[in-house]
């Protein structure tokens, strides 16, 4: 968000203090798939990434290492049901599940 330009290069730093770790439906969330506590999360206007559960699918479709700590968040918390990446990402997604493959 910060490279195109919907946030000010200021705001990443008081988003990494307040635990952002990336954002979901333009909502910041932390490692565990929370919507951290920042005014830049009063300002959205969009779903809320929980309503996202109550969805018979949701398929996200992104790549980069810089994604793989938000996507296991948001996997770990049953946002998503289907991840399409590229291989590198996946990897590290797994990896930082713990070193578990599959779970």
């Amino acid at each position: 968000m910060a490279t195109l330009g919907l946030i000010e290069p200021g705001d990443i730093d008081s988003l990494k203090a307040a635990g952002a770790v990336g954002d979901l439906l333009g909502y910041w969330i932390d490692e565990k798939g929370e919507i951290v506590d920042h005014p830049l999360n009063r300002r959205v206007l969009a779903l809320p990434p929980d309503d996202l559960k109550h969805m018979g699918s949701v398929i996200v479709i992104t790549g980069g290492a810089s994604k793989a700590v938000a996507l296991r968040g948001a996997l770990s918390k049953g946002l998503l049901t289907t991840l399409v990446t590229d291989e590198t990402t996946a990897a590290l997604v797994l990896q930082r599940r713990g070193g578990r493959k599959g779970g």
